[in-house]
């Protein structure tokens, strides 16, 4: 008789592996209501710990109970069977090979539970191509089915043998329209993925088909906008046809044919997919997109990220955020210039060798201890030794202290200066040893000014991967520059870590020797979890970098207009956010670089009014300009305007801020100039019949 406290979650757990399980036993939760309890203990007879999540390897794999599960009458227990047989699947051995025949059975017969047939599937799945070719036609039957489930498991197994020269021209068809008609990437996602495992090997006519196939596949594809009950499908369209696009690019050839295709479906964008380019090999392209491509990322990419990222960047410039990190938005716009072979605008060492230089250090255990399984991370409140409390201080003298000397990277594994043996390794020795788990260092060096037009960091390296490093805290002569309380946790493995020198600290430099003073703690482990028992590890280094600032002029803003689409009244007169049709691009207004010059505009202006319509302003009223966008604005003759953010041409103002193109109407009111232009605001949501307010501006 089973009971809640010990016949359920972790006590289960515990029982089942405190020793090796008989067949009865396995037998017996194999049979269980439960279909957790079910597919926990089934992987057993597969060779596995019974857990719910992430089993380890266990005493052995019993092909005969498999077989029997398998086969089993009730398809509960055969669907548990196959789900654990696939656990162990070996092709080359004769039970995975009889079980292999037995799943191809149950997916003959008719009556079989759908359930079943979807675990028989993912053993199928990892068959040789050998095995598979011979049941192909039995396996396009399901790419048909009304499931899903079962239109995946059977479209995965066949992208398998998708370049397979013995049954290509019936599975590559067949596939490229399943992902062209199928909206649900919970059934093309891992189909994808598979391709993009097949089709880089593909050659020959197997190759020819794939660019055929899948590239209308791309062209084509059906997938809504919007879903039968309302839901906004445009995020996962373009999710989707992306990942064609990535299938499509992954065939030798690819890159060109996506081009190419890529300009017929998206022809106002420079190069669709410029991610999916910018990531390649170039030696994979063509001769016509070797050619075309660099003068595209030169001459129209780098404006179009500037244009579309211009009040990050500048953001980054003038606030970089403080938070341990030294990245931003810049470093996309520079690997644009680094695609086209300009580097002049590459970090940079800048000032005396730090990592060569010589350093003053202490290392010390707090009396504020932590215990090893409390967390991952070390870095928190300690109280320094005694004299030591402004160690950190310009003034503070570190040879009073006795404190030793050493240089750069200061370090230790189990006690060793050598280099760490997990799966972050620091591929560098440490020369200096770091005895206990804090570490002081401090230094102080003459270094020269600043220059205007460029960005300043300190590079802080305490290792890098997923659970690499910890916490510190840095100093540039006594204030505090950055601090940072953890190491890399998940999803931040490629974290450059330090702290940016910002305007404040810019001062500090060619007016004397400069004292960097930082503090960090040793680790216990190399993971974003606790690890039992601790293995003591660490490694601490800095040095500085500068980086030439690339042109953001008003020159640069001015191109970028030319590679922005922008919404406008015409435009937004045609959208109904109701409608299941994608939203229509007549009406965008992209900008020929052509400027066309207009004498009516050129000059000052100042708001007087923000109006409805045309027709509801009255010179002789009392006026408002209430919340109008612009106050003030001064049109240059060659296009440009007194504000970054607007640049015009004709009787169009171009607002880089919302991506919208301003009619402009000039009109004469008794004997005064005025010029009435469209606030903007223009959005696919905005309802229909939904119109722009009107600024009115007088000259002057």
């Amino acid at each position: 008789k089973e009971t809640l406290t010990q016949d359920s979650s972790l006590p289960l757990i515990r029982r089942l592996n405190q020793k090796e399980l008989t067949d009865d036993e396995i037998r017996r939760y194999v049979y269980h209501p439960d279909y957790l309890v079910r597919n926990m203990v089934a992987p057993n007879a597969a060779g596995l710990t019974c857990d719910y999540m992430f089993p380890k390897p266990g005493p052995r794999v019993r092909p005969a109970l498999l077989e029997e599960f398998c086969k089993h009458s009730d398809p509960r227990v055969r669907n548990a069977g196959f789900r654990a047989a696939t656990k162990a699947f070996d092709p080359q051995a004769d039970w995975s090979k009889r079980l292999f025949d037995i799943a191809i059975e149950r997916l003959k017969d008719d009556k079989e539970s759908w359930w079943v047939k979807d675990a028989c599937l993912s053993l199928i799945q990892h068959a040789t191509p050998d095995m598979i070719v011979p049941h192909v036609e039995l396996l396009l039957s399901y790419l048909k089915h009304q499931e899903p489930w079962l239109q995946q498991g059977s479209a995965i197994v066949l992208a398998s043998v998708a370049a397979d020269e013995r049954c290509y021209e019936k599975v590559m068809p067949a596939v490229g329209e399943l992902l062209q008609s199928t909206p649900r990437q919970s059934v093309t996602g891992a189909v994808i993925s598979k391709l993009t495992e097949i089709l880089p090997g593909a050659s020959g006519k197997p190759r020819d088909l794939a660019l055929k196939v899948f590239g209308q596949s791309y062209l084509d594809y059906s997938g809504p906008e919007r879903w039968e009950g309302g839901q906004d499908l445009t995020g996962h369209r373009k999710q989707t046809l992306g990942r064609l696009a990535g299938t499509l690019a992954s065939t030798p050839g690819g890159y060109d044919v996506l081009y190419q295709l890529g300009k017929q479906l998206n022809p106002g964008e420079a190069l669709p997919y410029s991610e999916i380019f910018l990531a390649a090999d170039p030696q994979k392209f063509g001769p016509e997109l070797r050619a075309a491509i660099k003068p595209i990322i030169r001459d129209q990419l780098v404006y179009q990220f500037v244009g579309k990222n211009r009040r990050t960047i500048f953001n980054n410039l003038d606030s970089p955020a403080q938070n341990g990190t030294v990245t931003n938005t810049i470093d996309d716009l520079v690997a644009l210039y680094q695609k086209v072979d300009i580097h002049d605008y590459d970090w940079k060492p800048f000032g005396p060798d730090l990592k060569n230089a010589e350093w003053n250090l202490f290392s010390f255990d707090p009396p504020e201890t932590q215990k090893y399984d409390l967390s991952p991370w070390r870095y928190r409140p300690v109280t320094y030794p005694k004299g030591m409390e402004n160690w950190f201080a310009k003034d503070f003298d570190p040879a009073q202290a006795n404190w030793k000397k050493g240089q750069f990277p200061i370090g230790q594994y189990k006690g060793k200066l050598i280099d760490n043996d997990t799966r972050n390794p620091w591929n560098e020795i440490p020369r200096t040893l770091w005895e206990k788990e804090v570490i002081l260092v401090r230094g102080s060096f003459e270094f020269p000014a600043l220059k205007p037009g460029y960005e300043y960091r300190l590079r802080v390296q305490r290792g890098q991967g997923v659970g690499a490093g910890d916490g510190f805290k840095v100093f540039i002569n006594g204030k505090p520059l950055v601090e940072s309380k953890e190491g890399l946790g998940r999803r931040a493995g490629d974290t450059i870590r330090g702290g940016w020198i910002t305007k404040d600290f810019r001062d500090e430099f060619a007016k004397g020797p400069v004292t960097f003073a930082a503090t960090a703690f040793l680790r216990y482990g190399d993971r974003a979890i606790v690890q039992m028992p601790p293995v003591t590890q660490g490694i601490f280094s800095m040095w500085l970098e500068e980086r030439k600032t690339p042109p953001l002029d008003t020159e640069v803003m001015h191109k970028a207009t030319r590679f922005l689409p922008m919404f406008t009244s015409e435009w937004q007169a045609l959208q109904d956010p109701e409608s299941d049709e994608a939203a229509s691009e007549a009406g965008i207004f992209r900008n020929d670089g052509k400027f066309v010059a207009n004498p009516k505009l050129t000059g000052t202006w100042t708001s007087v009014a923000l109006i409805d319509s045309l027709d509801a302003f009255d010179p002789a009223a009392k006026n408002d300009p209430g919340r109008s966008p612009i106050k003030k604005i001064t049109f240059r003759e060659d296009g440009t305007t007194d504000s970054p953010d607007h640049f015009w041409s004709g009787d169009i103002l171009m607002d880089l801020n919302q991506l919208n193109a301003l009619k402009i109407t000039p009109k004469n009111l008794g004997g005064t100039d005025y010029l009435f232009i469209e606030a903007g605001g223009f959005l696919p949501k905005n309802p229909v019949g939904w119109k722009s307010s009107i600024m009115v501006m007088k000259r002057g």
